[in-house]
């Protein structure tokens, strides 16, 4: 599935404080299914469970019939296909729990058929949940140990970085902040490539034992070819088991490929699974916009990954709940922010909308027109709330967007201030020729210090009676008005 991603990075697994899970902003991948994983694989010598492919209940049947008859197995593993983490602790619309089943044989078809075109609800999918039109008929395994093992590609190092655990079989979040130093990782020189002495010492941290360790090199070797072979962004297998027969297995795998380098990867885009892409994403994508559905109900129209993180923080820190993260970038049009809106406006949770831009990267004109076009062309039921910090004078925008009431604290914060002024003329010569009346301000006050404040130059005034003769200096004004 092209999909936005959360990269986590290798440098963050290291840290002694929380995780910090990092946006990368419109660097998409594609992400296959895991039997899809297993097949490539299991063609670069990796060593994977023995499985089959179900879309029917049919086939789910024969397939755990054709397991027993080759492997002399009583239970087989049911395993959901659909693109998302902690299916083993997702739960089913039908109210079935766990996307991940071992299943005696003689209860395959009653599984199969709640989990085969049903939802599967995780932390990671939200309420709206996935579908799975296909499962995984795998072999049970009898697990001595569980280990983790990674390959990133890494902006820090410029290439691979290798990491691995021998804590495995759980979240990778959970390992880095419980247990930092059970966390190790190996940047890779993208030119030399993996080298033995890097297999070597990830066998040694893992335990692996001699019997098994031309197996285990085998594999580690094996994924770092698919890695480069396919211009992959994240290779995780976890775990990374070690049987009760001394075998070493993948028994779950996760693969990301860059989108970048499609155009080579072409064999790739066979594997595409559209049922499991959120349609908005996509049309996103062909825009040129970063869309990410969320489960609120405020839609989110924002400039730059960073501020539209502090946006969505700045919602839930007040009470809302962000219905999307959508970047429209620096250099969007007037017609990707009307696609944009149109997006938001397909999710029917939504019950208001805010716009955030910032000037410094994007011309506020710009947005001004999208909106406009977007409210004549949708017919907008929900309030739109705009904020817009451009470059220009306010009232060049509120020239743009006509049906445009702003608040009248912001607007007379944005409003130029005029300068100073100790008096003003406040007479006409033509009706006072002879005659200068001016007006000014005097003080005299008491500050909470206790300080006598007389003010500036105009106090001097304070003492003069009417009609007292005051000495005046006129010369031309050089007073404008603001532009």
């Amino acid at each position: 599935m092209w999909s936005a991603a959360w990269r986590l990075t290798s440098a963050s697994l290291f840290r002694t404080t929380p995780l910090v899970i990092k946006w990368t902003g419109g660097h998409r991948c594609l992400n296959t299914q895991e039997y899809v994983s297993f097949q490539l694989m299991a063609k670069h010598g990796v060593s994977v469970p023995t499985f089959s492919v179900a879309a029917t209940i049919e086939e789910a049947v024969e397939a755990s019939k054709k397991l027993q008859a080759e492997r002399k197995v009583e239970k087989v593993v049911l395993k959901a296909q659909v693109l998302t983490g902690g299916r083993g602790k997702g739960k089913w619309k039908n109210g079935m729990q766990g996307g991940v089943k071992v299943t005696p044989l003689t209860e395959v078809k009653n599984t199969a058929e709640k989990m085969i075109g049903q939802i599967l609800v995780t932390h990671q999918t939200g309420e709206r949940g996935l579908k799975c039109s296909k499962i995984i008929v795998a072999e049970p395994a009898t697990i001595k140990k569980e280990t983790y093992f990674g390959i990133l590609m890494e902006g820090v190092s410029h290439g691979p970085v290798l990491i691995y655990s021998p804590m495995g079989g759980m979240d990778i979040e959970e390992v880095s902040m419980k247990y930092p130093k059970k966390i190790f990782k190996i940047p890779v020189d993208i030119i030399k490539g993996l080298n033995a002495e890097h297999v070597d010492k990830i066998m040694q941290d893992l335990g692996v034992a001699d019997a098994a360790k031309e197996d285990v090199r085998k594999t580690i070797t094996g994924l770092y070819e698919m890695f480069m072979q396919y211009d992959m962004q994240m290779i995780e297998i976890n775990p990374l088991a070690e049987l009760d027969t001394g075998k070493w297995v993948c028994l779950d795998s996760k693969l990301k490929f860059d989108e970048d380098a499609s155009f080579r990867q072409k064999e790739l885009l066979q594997y595409r699974d559209m049922s499991q892409e959120d349609e908005r994403e996509i049309t996103a994508h062909e825009y040129g916009l970063t869309y990410v559905a969320m489960d609120g109900n405020i839609g989110c129209l924002v400039n730059g990954a960073g501020l539209a993180m502090a946006t969505m923080d700045i919602i839930k820190l007040n009470g809302g709940e962000p219905a999307n993260f959508l970047d429209v970038g620096g250099g969007a049009s007037a017609e990707q922010v009307t696609a944009a809106f149109k997006l938001i406006t397909t999710d029917p949770n939504v019950k208001s909308i805010f716009v955030n831009i910032f000037g410094g990267i994007m011309k506020c004109d710009i947005i001004s027109r999208g909106i406009m076009q977007a409210c004549q062309a949708l017919d907008l039921k929900v309030p739109v709330v705009v904020r817009l910090q451009d470059t220009r004078n306010v009232i060049h925008i509120l020239e743009d967007i006509k049906s445009c009431v702003p608040a009248l604290d912001h607007l007379c914060e944005l409003l130029p201030r005029l300068q100073n002024r100790y008096y003003s003329i406040s007479s006409s010569p033509r009706v006072h020729p002879d005659r200068i009346h001016a007006t000014a301000v005097v003080i005299d006050y008491q500050t909470p210090t206790g300080r006598h404040n007389k003010g500036v130059c105009t106090s001097w005034l304070k003492t003069k009676s009417l009609n007292d003769r005051v000495p005046i200096f006129v010369r031309k004004s050089q007073f404008r008005l603001p532009s």
